[in-house]
């Protein structure tokens, strides 16, 4: 499952890619999904997160009910989208300098590029 942040329609969106050229909306595929989901609706990946493990897998039910054509949903056209970055509001970003040469001595596997 590909998921993304996207602005369609003056709205920030949470979707899911079906193929190259079509999105879902995160919350049109909870409606598709029979089981109560205990979740108002998504606005942002922070809350995908949050929800965890049991709210991922009844999206990947839903998105098979999608894929198997039972169902007609509204999909959004990849042309019709801004991109954002997954999460767009991260609590932190960690990173490592791997191309500082003084530090190769404490290095213990070190890859060949960042």
């Amino acid at each position: 499952m590909r998921l993304a942040s996207v602005r369609h329609k003056d709205r920030d969106v949470v979707a899911v890619r079906i193929d190259d050229t079509r999105l879902v909306s995160i919350n049109t595929l909870l409606e598709l999904n029979a089981a109560p989901l205990g979740i108002a609706g998504l606005t942002d990946m922070i809350e995908l997160i949050r929800a965890g493990r049991t709210l991922l897998d009844k999206l990947d039910v839903a998105l098979g009910v999608l894929k198997a054509g039972n169902k007609p949903v509204q999909t959004i056209p990849v042309q019709d989208v801004t991109w954002y970055a997954p999460v767009r509001t991260p609590g932190k970003i960690c990173g490592v300098a791997m191309n500082n040469s003084a530090s190769n001595a404490r290095k213990i596997s070190a890859p060949e590029h960042p």
